[in-house]
């Protein structure tokens, strides 16, 4: 248990100046964030950044966790298939 934690915690030192990064310059595409509405860890840094950038967006999938292409694959999938189709046309 310790162990695992320690790994996790290891993770949020290199994905936070990573999240600051995409936070501070907005890419010039339309970005579709897609995750889990239980990501505790990632969800609120994205939705403070999704509020201030005009060419993205978050798409929360319910009841799903960090890594919902794996928890919910069809769901992902339809979503993500549909942003690409939004975008494409």
């Amino acid at each position: 248990m310790q162990k695992e934690f320690k790994r996790w915690y290891q993770l949020t030192t290199e994905v936070n100046p990573l999240n600051r990064y995409f936070k501070d310059r907005e890419l010039p595409i339309p970005t579709l964030y897609l995750m889990g509405d239980k990501d505790y860890m990632f969800i609120k840094p994205v939705k403070e950044m999704v509020a201030e950038h005009k060419s993205s967006r978050l798409l929360e999938i319910k009841d799903c966790g960090h890594v919902c292409n794996v928890e919910r694959p069809d769901e992902f999938n339809k979503h993500s298939i549909d942003f690409i189709k939004s975008v494409a046309s």
